[in-house]
Formats: C-alpha cells, sequence, structure tokens
C-alpha cells in the first residue's frame, strides 16, 4: 500500500528513485494524453456549474506545471515551497500560489476543512455529492482516514482525471480520479471541497434537543439535534472534568471526539475511566461545523454523572469469631442504584461510659463475595453495641 500524507520524506535529492520516477510520469503521461482525447467521445454526466474561478484555474496551472516538471517529485518540505510536495502540500502550494492567502502552517488532510472554508469553499461529502460524474474541474479531493492516521487529496483536472503526489513510486502525476478506490484504500473519497466564491454561507447551525441518559458507574451519554441550511459536516464533544490538578488545571483530562450520527441527531458516550473515574461534575462542549464552515458551540454542565438516589441496602448481619480478644461483624451489602459501594463504616463502641471509646474505622475491611468483614478487638468489655451505617443494630454479649 502507498502511504500518503503522513510519509515522513525530506527535501533531499532522493537519487534512487528519480530516474525510475522521470520514466514513469512520461508513461504516465503520454497514457492520460490518450485518455483525454478518447474522453471526448464518451459520455460523462457533469454538473452544471457556474464558470470556473480564474484563482482555482490558476491552482490548475500550477500544479500541472509541477507534475510535468521532472525537477519536481514527491517529498515533503514542511512549510517550504518546494522543490518536492507531498499531496497536501502540493494543494496548498498551488492555492497560494493562484491568489489565496492561505497563513503558514501548511494544511494536512486532518485539517483542510477548517483551513480552506474561510476562503469560499465549501465541503461536499461523497454520498451527498452523488459519485464521480457529479465531480467539478477544480474540485479538491479528500481522504482522510484519521483512527489509521493517514489520508490523500488530489485536484480534479475533469474528464476523469486529477493530479495528485503519489509517494515515492508514482511521484507527482495526472491520473484516473477513481484509483484511490480500485488501487489504493479500496473506498471511495470522503468528500470534495469545491470553491463556491467570496458570498460563501454565513448562516451558523443550531444546537438544542440537548439530553443526558443512560448515567451508570461507567459513564453518560450526550445526544443533540443539530440542523444547518446547507448540512452539517461533524459535530465534536469535548469532553472534560472541573476537578483541577495541583498545577490549577481543570482540563487536564480533555477528550475531544466527533460524535455519532443518526440523521439530525448526534450523540457522544463519556465513560469516566479516560476521566480517572471521576463522577461529579463533568463539562461537556457540543461545536458544530456546517459544510461551509460555520460553526456554533454550547457548553453542557453534567453535575454527578451518577444519578443514584437509591440507598444501598444491609443485609444478613451476623457475628463471628466471639473470643476473649474481640470478634467479627459481617454483612452483606447491596446497590441497586448501580453507582458502586464507595465505603462502609462499622462505629463501635462499649456501653460501658457510652461514646468515650468509639472507633469510626474502616481501614480493616474485607470484601469476600459482597460479604463485608469487620474485626474489632474489644479494650474494656465484651458487651458492645455495633452500628453499622446507622440502619442495622446488633448487641453481642
Amino acid at each position: 500500500m502507498i502511504k500518503f500524507t503522513y510519509k515522513a520524506n525530506t527535501c533531499d535529492n532522493n537519487t534512487k528513485f528519480k530516474e525510475r520516477v522521470i520514466m514513469m510520469k512520461r508513461f504516465i503521461s503520454f497514457l492520460t494524453s490518450l485518455a483525454m482525447v478518447f474522453s471526448l467521445l464518451v459520455y460523462m454526466p457533469k454538473t452544471k456549474s457556474k464558470a470556473l474561478s480564474s484563482k482555482i484555474e490558476n491552482a490548475l496551472q500550477w500544479a500541472n506545471t509541477i507534475a510535468q516538471n521532472d525537477e519536481h517529485w514527491y517529498g515533503r518540505c514542511g512549510n517550504n515551497d518546494g522543490p518536492h510536495y507531498d499531496c497536501s502540500s502540493l494543494v496548498f502550494w498551488a492555492l497560494r500560489h493562484s491568489g489565496f492567502e492561505l497563513n503558514l502552517p501548511v494544511f494536512y488532510t486532518g485539517n483542510m476543512i477548517e483551513r480552506l472554508t474561510p476562503y469560499g469553499f465549501t465541503w461536499i461529502p461523497w454520498y451527498q455529492l452523488g459519485g464521480y460524474g457529479n465531480l467539478q474541474r477544480g474540485d479538491i479531493l479528500l481522504y482522510d482516514n484519521r483512527a489509521a492516521d493517514y489520508g490523500h487529496t488530489e485536484m480534479y483536472l475533469g474528464n476523469g482525471k486529477s493530479i495528485s503526489a503519489d509517494g515515492d513510486d508514482y511521484g507527482i502525476i495526472v491520473r484516473d480520479v477513481w484509483h484511490i478506490e480500485t488501487y489504493i484504500y479500496g473506498e471511495p473519497w470522503d468528500g470534495v471541497l469545491r470553491y463556491t466564491g467570496e458570498d460563501n454561507d454565513n448562516t451558523k447551525p443550531i444546537i438544542d434537543d440537548i439530553t443526558i441518559s443512560d448515567r451508570s458507574s461507567e459513564g453518560y451519554l450526550i445526544k443533540c439535534r443539530v440542523t444547518d441550511n446547507v448540512g452539517i459536516a461533524r459535530v465534536s464533544f469535548p469532553t472534560w472534568t472541573l476537578k483541577k490538578d495541583e498545577n490549577g488545571n481543570d482540563q487536564d483530562d480533555l477528550i475531544w471526539r466527533d460524535g455519532d450520527r443518526d440523521g439530525d441527531i448526534f450523540s457522544f458516550r463519556v465513560n469516566i475511566s479516560e476521566h480517572s473515574g471521576e463522577t461529579e461534575q463533568y463539562l461537556t462542549h457540543i461545536y458544530a461545523y456546517d459544510l461551509s464552515g460555520n460553526w456554533t458551540s454550547i457548553a453542557v454542565d453534567v453535575q454527578d454523572v451518577i444519578n443514584d438516589t437509591i440507598k444501598p441496602t444491609i443485609t444478613d448481619v451476623f457475628v463471628s469469631n466471639i473470643s476473649a480478644s474481640g470478634y467479627t461483624v459481617n454483612c452483606s451489602i447491596n446497590d441497586e442504584g448501580g453507582s458502586g459501594i464507595s465505603r462502609v463504616q462499622f462505629p463501635t463502641w462499649t456501653v460501658n461510659n457510652d461514646q468515650d471509646d468509639i472507633q469510626q474505622t474502616r481501614a480493616i475491611l474485607t470484601l469476600f463475595n459482597n460479604i463485608l468483614q469487620l474485626q474489632t478487638f474489644l479494650r474494656h468489655c465484651l458487651y458492645y453495641r455495633i452500628r453499622i451505617s446507622l440502619m442495622s443494630t446488633v448487641t453481642v454479649k
């Protein structure tokens, strides 16, 4: 499999691949020319669109010039303008050379949508685009698999061809736009960034119907409805606890992830195991981004993640191992609320002089199959009253 955006190459002259890259580029360019001539005789459905922006046309021409020049091939040069380019830097510098005032650093496939939408580009998911037949010249194709930490991008020329920086084996070439599905990742593009002009949509998404449910000892589920006039690109749910660390930072456990989508409903499961097991105050922000790059956010304060109002129950209380040195108190504890037992205390004292020797210990509790045991040592006499969580009383003589 060919690695694209995240492959670590340098700007140094890679002589090992240069001759092979040049020969292959020339051969593919010859085949591409034949294919373009043949494509004029073949019907390929196209979407009617307004005249292509001069800036986009200039970007395509610049990128095509790079592809036809054997002095340029695949490589990563950081924020430098060549001489070599990977897939995302080729797109970045093509746009910048054509009049788009893009700021450094060079974008990558994971943030291209956020970086380009303020410049008049609209994100169109592949399912909404409707397939290859609806591509338009100048579309920026994007595949971004964040889970696997790789991605790829190209610029669409038209007639089924795109300009691509395709790794060490191919360099920067013009090739079939569907090669990513046929030869590389085995699945289609995620979508395209299409230039729609400076008069882009500026209506922010609407977030409403926020609910918190399924609270348990493992976390909670947050859901919301998000709508927009042009469509939603994604909804993120950054979440953290308000408990501060030793440096006064309350975002030391911040987790920022996109939610799952079901139509207009977006959801995210917060797992307290990812937040040091905290069960008290959480803060989740909801960030919604539309296809035009507009966004809005709202904060959701979640008090007491585990909404448990059911008291634990104490049963099967009995005393064992009574001797001159002490005795053992046994009981069963059950928590139907689901939040779990945090502690059980056994305040113990002698009747003689009442509570002058009361012991509030819980340090020697042992749990065996939900049976709690407390070993108490007699200090004054063999007549004790044991109160377990002020709910049960056992008298031992």
